[in-house]
């Protein structure tokens, strides 16, 4: 049983054919969903199974695939059919027998979505079934269009948390089931600043031993238009953990939902920091203090003062150490330029500055 749709909305069926990936792009086509495109893997869906003997891909014209580490070709996923241009992740179970791919395709609003759940086996595909046929999405929420922007297997890959019509949506994969978790659409969530409140889930998150999910929400509103929440699975209790926040994360031992403060404008002149934050009280900690002067979730920007650098990304290590990279920004004739990363820290005290 699939979660239920809008109304009067249609399934897509595509065909890619093959030739649409050499032939390059064609403006005379009448229905852009169906012109032909140059298609390019998408760098940010590849994923390694957790044995690192598959890899898995998609690529922009809505396919996805499998390449065995020991392998010379890849593996279409035949069952994966999405209209040009694409976005589609796939995402690996703990056992690393099963894969969702989820996402959104297609030029026109509202736009498509879908998901799918691969089995695999030692010789690749195994079975595919659709979780979410190829649908239009909607949503009330501005800045949220409805789609599946984010899925999440549970540790013990029972359940797949994802984002669906701007609430958060969990699959039972033993009743094969979908329900609603979440109801923020009909009955937002109360922001201290005088915005438009949160009434929409844009990111969902498990934590490490599936009790909790974290919320990445968004908003009828302008800039900070995110925040972060956090879902207890027993009581179904939502609690606001972080207003101007998103890039929703776990620490390995399940202490902190991490986050990336959102706020302010990009700029050579802005902090931007990860945080963990406690899901039961709330309690925030700066994972990455960036800037010695100045906190924009703790202190808040009428404190305002420029840093050096910004942090870009987080990533853990199974024993808890993490690193992140942090980038500057420079002049140039053109106005002020984003540099790649400059480099890294590594820290395993976030207490202790780096």
């Amino acid at each position: 049983m699939q979660p239920q749709q809008q109304q009067g909305e249609s399934t897509l069926s595509i065909t890619t054919a093959p030739e649409a990936i050499s032939d390059g792009v064609d403006l005379a086509t009448s229905d852009p969903r169906q012109a032909l495109v140059p298609f390019y893997i998408l760098p940010e869906s590849l994923s390694w199974s957790p044995d690192s003997s598959w890899l898995a891909y998609t690529t922009s014209d809505g396919r996805a695939w499998l390449q065995a580490a020991d392998g010379d070709q890849p593996i279409e996923i035949t069952g994966v059919q999405a209209a040009p241009p694409a976005r589609l992740i796939p995402a690996w179970s703990s056992g690393g027998d099963q894969l969702i791919v989820y996402g959104i395709c297609g030029f026109d609003y509202p736009l498509w979505t879908a998901m799918w759940l691969v089995a695999i086996n030692t010789g690749g595909i195994k079975e595919i079934r659709p979780l979410i046929d190829p649908s239009r999405a909607s949503s009330p929420v501005y800045q949220n269009e409805g789609v599946v922007y984010s899925a999440s297997w549970s540790s013990d890959s029972r359940k797949i948390a994802y984002t669906f019509m701007g609430e958060a949506w969990v699959y039972d994969a033993e009743e094969d089931s979908h329900s609603q978790v979440t109801r923020i659409t009909l009955d937002p969530i109360i922001r201290d600043v005088a915005i438009e409140s949160f009434n929409g889930v844009k990111e969902v998150s498990w934590s490490p031993d599936s009790k909790w999910l974290a919320l990445g929400l968004s908003c009828n509103c302008q800039n900070p238009y995110s925040g972060v929440a956090a879902l207890e699975i027993s009581t179904g209790n939502v609690k606001l953990l972080a207003d101007g926040a998103g890039n929703v994360g776990w620490s390995p031992d399940g202490q902190w939902v991490t986050i990336k403060n959102v706020s302010g404008d990009w700029g050579p002149e802005y902090t931007y920091d990860f945080y963990g934050a406690d899901p039961a009280t709330g309690d925030l900690i700066n994972l990455t203090s960036s800037n010695p002067d100045f906190d924009p979730l703790l202190d808040g920007y009428d404190h305002f003062r420029p840093g050096t650098y910004q942090v870009a990304e987080l990533h853990w290590g199974p024993d808890g150490i993490y690193l992140y990279t942090i980038r500057a920004y420079m002049l140039g004739d053109q106005g002020v330029q984003d540099k790649p990363a400059i480099g890294f820290v590594v820290r395993e005290d976030p207490v202790t500055p780096p």
